[in-house]
């Protein structure tokens, strides 16, 4: 968490803690001091932690997955945040790939192969909200991210791009020592695309087709993933609009708020709006998530 309270920044590094529920019942301090958890170099001294090396950040709202729904998890997703300025930050994934200790009464985790935390999202802009995830039908891992943070007051100042984030896991969920970075650098951006209910797509937001629905998902899924930038002011004079809740998964489609701040320090208020993608193509289907408004088609209809 935050060294600073008040500011709501770090002057430390992020770092995972973690503790065994079952030593805490027992009436042990449940410290796990192995496997990442030992960034110290002892495991005997009651002191444990996953140091990310990211200088001055906290851990955001971290998501476990379990993919196949075992009851044994394969990896951790968790953002870093940090300070008001909103250009730090970033996407992190640490792998557990459902490593077990079989004893005689029970199966316990055995976090000594857990893999070290690594940079998944190496992007500088601040994770606060918890990552969401889901499987498409090749069972592979998607994962949807918001960027921006707002604790103080000085937040709501903050005129950095914030981003949403759909893109493929490119590590093996039962791989341990997996530590691929996704291109982000390379997935599709659909900031101003806009979609029609005949399954075509304006791209670049001119009034013209472009391209076609199903055309865009092959794109997306060859890129490894999709982004959207939220609204910002090009002056860098007014907020920036941001994530600052979780996103929601359901029926394949990816729900998010995104908020622009007052810029007024002692006021409360802003706007916000919700939106609404495919998870997998960044883009409304064409049977629409809130409806369907045809007016101004680039084909009249």
């Amino acid at each position: 968490g935050p060294t600073n309270l008040g500011e709501v920044d770090s002057t430390q590094s992020a770092k995972l803690f973690a503790y065994d529920l079952r030593e805490l019942v027992l009436g042990n301090d449940g410290v796990v001091e192995s496997g990442p958890f030992d960034s110290d170099g002892n495991t005997t001294n009651g002191v444990g932690f996953a140091d990310t090396g990211e200088a001055d950040t906290f851990v955001g709202e971290i998501t476990v997955a379990d993919q196949d729904l075992d009851m044994k998890a394969e990896a951790l997703y968790f953002g870093t945040i940090g300070n008001d300025v909103g250009d730090t930050g970033s996407l992190w994934r640490l792998s557990m790939a459902e490593l077990t200790t079989p004893t005689s009464t029970s199966v316990t985790p055995s976090n000594s192969g857990w893999g070290a935390p690594f940079k998944l999202l190496d992007v500088d802009q601040p994770f606060s909200s918890r990552p969401s995830i889901t499987i498409d039908s090749q069972f592979r891992t998607w994962i949807l991210a918001g960027t921006g943070r707002l604790y103080n007051n000085d937040d709501k100042d903050s005129t950095e791009t914030q981003t949403l984030y759909g893109f493929i896991d490119p590590n093996d969920l039962f791989d341990n020592s997996a530590t691929t970075t996704a291109s982000h650098g390379g997935f599709e951006d659909l900031t101003n695309a806009v979609s029609f209910a005949d399954g075509q797509v304006d791209i670049d937001g001119d009034g013209s087709y472009d391209t076609t629905y199903e055309a865009v998902e092959a794109d997306v899924d060859a890129a490894g993933g999709w982004l959207m930038h939220y609204n910002f002011d090009p002056s860098a004079v007014l907020p920036s609009e941001r994530t600052v809740s979780n996103l929601t998964l359901i029926g394949g489609i990816v729900l998010t708020s995104a908020f622009e701040p007052t810029s007024d320090l002692c006021g409360a208020e802003g706007e916000s709006r919700i939106i609404g993608r495919a998870f997998n193509t960044g883009l409304v289907p064409p049977e629409g998530i809130f409806g369907q408004e045809c007016d101004g088609c680039p084909d009249g209809d």
